[in-house]
């Protein structure tokens, strides 16, 4: 277990592991979540590690057998020490390792990062109450809830019923089993479903998977030159999607209506920037979207990039776009990699708001009938890298439980 530097903060005494699904760096959005608040509360001091529970990603590759990993992940500066558990090893072997790890450490906390398709690839982890009863030692219990339940769309309803009602059935045999110490979950929706089912969670805003970097003020320019943009920087608006792309919300109206505002704004250029894996279905999308678009609207897929280089593209964007259910903005690291990089971001109209989102600084362009004239008068706010805040929130949330 890492142990850094003590800080003048109590909370430098806090002895935490970390369990989530998988941790295949850039392949799993959980596993990259729970590595990035890991290695800012070592750089706090505070003794932490992680274990992947049911890594689909570990193989060995030459007895095709699975296996488990003892590993050092280099995350911002810090060492992270990891377990890896192949999700092939039997649930008897994974709970014998963890066991033993967790008597060699003298461990405060258990936080588990909670996603139902992280333990189960159908989404019913039925097991994992079970499961993590049998961990015996003197620690407490903590549950961030990413998600909840939920399913896919095309699902019949019957289906959906059920699953959804099996889902939260383990919701509260963790509550039930564990016991929960500290729940926490990233937005006001899921928390007050969370209470339907006696489970008391408070807001802990979801991080960015992105780091903001410092601004490469040449960055903008270069992007112009390289895809042959002969315009002044000023006369450009860049409009960045970030991540997949699951729903078709609004993609030939927003072309539309982003030409149209063109005419009477002080832009005479639009650039529609794809970052990231946007998925078959969001790679669709898009080339309806530049079929659609005329020649002021220009469209660039990036693809997958690094974490620098994303960053660099939201510094030089001047609006966020997420394509994806109100529902999910709460959960979603591309908004909040946005929100870290001040973007104002463009979503679907909402009857009830963006409550689903427990960030102030998010500034929304809802795709309603006032689009224009609030995308007219949006700005970029200043970069913020909330990881910082965020994990201060956790280690003394947990520090106050003791």
């Amino acid at each position: 277990m890492q142990n850094c530097k003590n800080q003048s903060s109590d909370t430098s005494n806090l002895s935490i592991v970390f369990l989530c699904g998988s941790l295949e760096n850039g392949r799993d959005g959980l596993g990259d979540y729970t590595r990035r608040l890991a290695s800012h509360l070592i750089a706090q001091g505070c003794r932490v590690s992680i274990i992947a529970i049911n890594d689909r990603h570990l193989w060995c590759s030459q007895t095709k057998h699975p296996a488990l990993m003892p590993e050092l992940h280099e995350c911002h500066g810090q060492k992270v020490p990891v377990l890896r558990l192949s999700s092939m090893l039997s649930w008897r072997h994974r709970l014998s390792v963890i066991q033993s790890t967790l008597e060699k450490q003298s461990v405060q906390w258990i936080s588990l990062q909670y996603v139902p398709h992280a333990y189960s690839i159908k989404g019913a982890p039925v097991l994992l109450p079970c499961f993590l009863k049998f961990l015996k030692g003197n620690h407490r219990w903590h549950v961030m809830f990413h998600e909840l339940w939920g399913v896919k769309r095309n699902q019949r309803p019957v289906i959906r019923s059920l699953v959804i009602t099996l889902q939260r059935g383990i919701l509260m045999a963790l509550n039930r089993v564990l016991p929960i110490s500290v729940a926490h979950t990233s937005n006001n929706q899921w928390r007050h479903q969370l209470a339907g089912v006696g489970v008391t969670a408070h807001i802990l805003p979801l991080i960015s998977n992105i780091p903001v970097f410092p601004i490469d003020s040449s960055a903008r320019g270069e992007l112009l030159s390289n895809f042959g943009i002969a315009e002044l920087d000023s006369r450009v608006l860049i409009l960045t999607f970030f991540g997949s792309i699951r729903l078709d919300w609004a993609s030939m109206g927003l072309v539309d209506r982003v030409q149209n505002m063109l005419c009477r704004s002080p832009w005479s250029t639009a650039i529609f920037i794809s970052v990231g894996r946007a998925g078959s279905f969001g790679e669709h999308i898009l080339r309806r979207m530049e079929d659609k678009a005329s020649r002021q609207c220009h469209f660039i897929r990036l693809g997958e990039l690094l974490p620098e280089q994303i960053s660099q593209t939201l510094h030089m964007s001047d609006v966020g776009i997420s394509m994806n259910d109100i529902e999910q903005v709460g959960k979603s690291s591309s908004v909040a990699a946005m929100v870290d990089h001040g973007l104002p971001v463009i979503l679907p109209a909402s009857p009830n708001g963006y409550s689903a989102y427990n960030d102030s600084r998010l500034k929304t362009i809802p795709f309603d009938d006032h689009f224009e004239s609030t995308l007219l008068a949006s700005h970029k706010t200043e970069p913020i890298d909330s990881v910082h805040s965020i994990s201060d929130a956790l280690a003394n949330a947990l520090y106050g439980s003791l």
